[in-house]
């Protein structure tokens, strides 16, 4: 893939955690490629609006019948909640698994993983 730059309408700078972005990445081509055409089309203004509302987000996990507290984990890890794709922030399971401990009606807490 050559090298393109990339415009946005807000500086950089307002992006949060931009330095956890920045550096080697290991990423499939295709998926690289996805991530550029998306981008290109992104408002960032209006973008990160909407993360702002995200970064409120409060650990998640379901009880079953049986006392269990399942956290759901898909896609991609990464350690602040993804604003292009459906990652998983590793601060949001921590924060669920702390959640469930301490939880009275949790009586095992099993990690789903897809």
């Amino acid at each position: 893939m050559s090298a393109s730059t990339l415009q946005f309408d807000a500086p950089l700078t307002q992006v949060p955690h931009l330095d956890h972005l920045l550096g080697v990445w290991a990423i499939e081509s295709s998926i690289l490629s996805q991530l550029t055409t998306s981008l290109r089309s992104l408002s960032l203004t209006e973008h990160l609006a909407a993360q702002s509302i995200r970064d409120g987000e409060q650990p998640d996990y379901r009880i079953d019948q049986d006392g269990v507290a399942v956290i759901s984990i898909a896609g991609m890890m990464q350690k602040h909640a993804a604003s292009f794709s459906a990652a998983t922030s590793t601060v949001l399971v921590r924060r669920a698994i702390r959640a469930a401990v301490a939880d009275s009606a949790v009586g095992a807490i099993l990690l789903k993983w897809e």
